[in-house]
């Protein structure tokens, strides 16, 4: 019998995320087979929703892992007359192309995650970009790039709320269903992650250990049963 112990951790140590759980090639046997719950027969739009929440979680510790407080999140707009899909995502590449530029030029390395919304379905067509911040004058020159419409500048606050939220606009059903998968930079570094086979006596224990220096981020804390029947965790560390 094998339980499963993946843990996530950002490089800078801000953030850890610990899962517990059964995997479909090691499952119970004997006492702690007894110990699962009934089997959850899922429709097919809770697993939509389910896959939605752990892609969601993924890209929050990707994000942490990649972007901090005061990084740029774009918001560009159209002005006039809508051009088709195919010259919206044109003159959007060609912006991210003259960032990437950019910031070689600047001696840096441009980060980004971007989507592309309303591309097909009602309103009017935009983007959003979060990228690595450089200085407020070259935020001046980059917004120069967007010549379509309005280049709206926000500033990412940085924290696992933040990115926790961002994540779930960006995986929401409606942009996908209208505009299309993420776009990411290749140069994203993903956070460290460890995975490794836990004794019995942490399979069915709902008592959480804490590491030392960090707290329990209640609000993304779960625990429950897969859709087996078996017990899991889903647990986010914060430094304090």
């Amino acid at each position: 019998m094998s339980y499963i112990r993946r843990i996530k951790k950002t490089l800078d140590g801000r953030i850890i995320e610990k899962n517990l759980y059964y995997t479909y090639h090691a499952m119970p046997t004997g006492k702690e087979a007894k110990k699962r719950a009934k089997r959850i027969n899922q429709t097919p739009e809770q697993q939509k929703k389910d896959n939605r929440r752990r892609a969601t979680e993924k890209l929050a510790m990707q994000m942490a892992n990649n972007f901090k407080s005061g990084d740029w999140y774009f918001t560009l707009t159209i002005a006039g007359k809508v051009p088709d899909y195919e010259e919206i995502k044109k003159k959007f590449d060609n912006f991210k192309k003259n960032l990437r530029r950019y910031y070689k030029r600047k001696g840096d390395e441009l980060k980004y995650i971007a989507v592309m919304e309303n591309m097909t379905g009602q309103g009017r067509p935009h983007a959003h970009l979060l990228i690595n911040a450089l200085t407020a004058e070259d935020m001046a020159e980059i917004k120069k790039y967007w010549t379509f419409g309005g280049a709206r500048v926000e500033f990412f606050g940085g924290e696992i709320d933040d990115c926790v939220k961002l994540s779930a606009y960006f995986k929401k059903e409606d942009v996908e269903k209208h505009s299309g998968r993420l776009q990411t930079s290749t140069n994203l570094v993903e956070p460290h992650e460890e995975k490794s086979k836990v004794n019995r006596s942490e399979c069915y224990s709902t008592q959480i250990k804490v590491p030392k220096g960090y707290h329990i981020h209640k609000g993304l804390t779960y625990q429950g049963y897969t859709k087996d029947g078996y017990p899991c965790q889903h647990i986010v560390f914060v430094k304090d």
